[in-house]
């Protein structure tokens, strides 16, 4: 139909209230002019507990992802329609993502429990105290190093920055310390499995 055919019609009166033109620009604001208000009321009445802006916003948006417009003989119909269609699908999404969580959640509270055994604590608690130990025996400016990266969590730049040093010494330090503190543990759970006072 051409731009001419179709002022014609609207002038007529048989496509007064619908918003198909040739832009599809021109469309998508036509109808956001018309019916963003009606649509708002309709939200706001209808569905409670959801950001009405948000589903507003994604109606006109799954409509400006369409190539051509469909043909709206009822637009606010059509509108409504499609808002009782996102607001409902993120229902359902909301539900699937929770019974995930809810499943993962509950997974993972198994696995501790199946891991949390009476001896996996102890022997948890003996490492702590073996690498607690060994930590003492480290230089103290490796100690402080090491601290402000394994148990601070900070990174190399912000250790630097704090300690004034040299970010390549501070890299190669923390790394001289790990591997000094896992040379330490290995001696100290050796002389502690030779030692016949444990038998």
């Amino acid at each position: 139909m051409s731009s001419a055919q179709l002022k014609r019609k609207i002038s007529q009166g048989s496509m007064v209230d619908t918003c198909v033109v040739t832009d599809s620009a021109i469309t998508l604001t036509e109808l956001y002019r018309r019916h963003a208000r009606d649509l708002r009321c309709y939200i706001l009445a209808k569905w409670t507990g959801v950001d009405h802006e948000e589903v507003m916003q994604a109606v006109f948006f799954k409509l400006a992802r369409m190539q051509v417009l469909p043909d709206l003989p009822h637009p606010r119909g059509y509108l409504f329609r499609a808002a009782d269609h996102i607001v409902i699908d993120e229902g359902r999404k909301a539900i699937v993502r929770k019974k995930f969580l809810e499943t993962k959640v509950h997974s993972a509270a198994e696995d501790l429990c199946d891991e949390l055994t009476p001896e996996r604590v102890v022997a948890g608690k003996l490492r702590l105290a073996l690498v607690t130990r060994a930590i003492k025996r480290l230089d103290p400016e490796r100690q402080r190093l090491l601290m402000l990266y394994r148990i601070g969590g900070l990174p190399y730049l912000e250790i630097a920055r704090i300690t004034k040093r040299p970010f390549s010494t501070v890299r190669r330090e923390i790394i001289r310390a790990i591997q000094e503190l896992n040379e330490i543990v290995r001696t100290m759970s050796n002389e502690t499995e030779d030692d016949p006072s444990d038998s």
